[in-house]
């Protein structure tokens, strides 16, 4: 059994016993907050890991229109056995310095996937609901109104 939590930690039960999974990342447990911007608080989980073979699918929740340096919001896929990090995708990914007239990257929002993902196993999928980027496109660094 999988479960992610509140305070950003994914951990892995073996059903028959509820002990934790010892193979699996540290002592059963991975920690999640390893993402640009983390602030315990305000990135946590609050959906549970979508299972699809073997590999645990986990989204994040961070507060919308609070800030416009939220942390990332990343979904990332652990392997079910050993929790090693498979791959990792942010929908908003933050644009290049150099495509940009800024010195810095910059993001446009956030989409981050805080509700139940779905599964197709036939066709190898994971299904991410996320956040539309509007909500957080607010004029907190801009003087005017948004046009």
């Amino acid at each position: 059994m999988f479960e992610a939590t509140l305070d950003a930690r994914l951990i892995a039960l073996d059903a028959a016993t509820g002990a934790p999974c010892a193979d699996f990342g540290k002592a059963g447990e991975v920690s999640l907050r390893d993402v640009p911007g983390f602030r315990p608080g305000w990135y946590h989980m609050t959906s549970p890991p979508a299972v699809i073979e073997d590999i645990v699918v986990v989204g994040s929740a961070i507060g919308d229109n609070s800030r416009v340096d939220m942390p990332a919001d990343v979904v990332r896929a652990f392997d079910a056995r050993s929790g090693a990090l498979r791959w990792s995708w942010d929908p908003i990914p933050p644009n290049p310095a150099s495509s940009t007239t800024s010195a810095k990257p910059w993001k446009s929002g956030a989409a981050n996937a805080w509700s139940i993902m779905t599964v197709d196993p036939e066709r190898d999928l994971v299904f991410v609901p996320a956040l539309t980027i509007m909500a957080d496109c607010v004029p907190a660094t801009t003087s005017g109104p948004i046009q």
